[in-house]
C-alpha cells in the first residue's frame, strides 16, 4: 500500500501500512516542527490507536469515517493514554439499553465517571460521519452535523496525546489544527 496524505493548512499527515501497523509522519509547515506519531491496528472490534498527538487547548481534531450498515455502537476515546480518557464518546444505535443516544464519559485507570447522554443523534447506519473535537482548557467541544455540545475536562488534562476508535466504525481520515 502506498502513502496517503491527510491534512490541513497547519498540519499534514502521511499514512502508510506496514506489517499490521499504520505509520504516520506529521509536521506543522509554519514551524517546521516534526513529530512521529504511531497509529496501530488493534485486535477484535478495536480500530486504530494513535499516540503522541499533542493536542492542546485551542486545537481541534477532526475524524471522518464510515459507520457499518448493521452498527450497534462505536467509540472514540481521547485522553492521555488508554488508562486516562478525558472523553469516551460512544454513539449507540441500539446497545447497553440505549437507542439512538450518544453516551460520553471519562475514565481514570479503571474508574469511570458519571455518564452524560445526548439525545440529538445525527448518525445513520451505513452512513459517513464527521466529528470534530475542540480541546479547551476546561472542556472538549464535540461538533456534530447540526449540533454541538461540551463535555468537561474532568481529569484536567493539559494535553491530549491519545486517540482510538472501536466498534462499528471504519476510520478514513484524521486531521487537526
Amino acid at each position: 500500500m502506498g502513502w496517503r496524505r491527510v491534512g490541513t493548512a497547519q498540519l499534514s499527515i502521511y499514512l502508510k501500512a506496514r506489517e499490521g501497523l499504520w505509520e504516520l509522519l506529521a509536521w506543522a509547515p509554519c514551524t517546521s516542527v516534526e513529530r512521529s506519531i504511531t497509529l496501530q491496528s488493534s485486535t477484535m472490534s478495536c480500530g486504530p490507536v494513535c499516540t503522541n498527538l499533542g493536542l492542546k487547548p485551542g486545537q481541534r481534531l477532526t475524524v471522518k469515517g464510515k459507520i457499518a450498515p448493521n452498527a450497534k455502537s462505536f467509540v472514540m476515546n481521547l485522553g492521555k493514554d488508554a488508562t486516562l480518557l478525558g472523553l469516551h464518546f460512544n454513539p449507540r444505535f441500539d446497545a447497553h439499553g440505549d437507542v439512538n443516544t450518544i453516551v460520553c464519559n471519562s475514565k481514570k485507570v479503571e474508574e469511570w465517571g458519571a455518564e452524560h447522554r445526548e439525545t440529538v443523534f445525527p448518525f445513520q447506519k451505513g452512513g459517513t460521519a464527521e466529528i470534530t473535537f475542540g480541546v479547551n482548557q476546561n472542556d472538549v467541544t464535540v461538533h456534530l452535523p447540526g449540533h454541538q455540545f461540551t463535555f468537561p475536562n474532568r481529569l484536567n488534562l493539559s494535553v491530549f496525546d491519545y486517540f482510538d476508535t472501536q466498534g462499528d466504525f471504519t476510520l478514513q481520515s484524521l486531521s487537526w489544527e
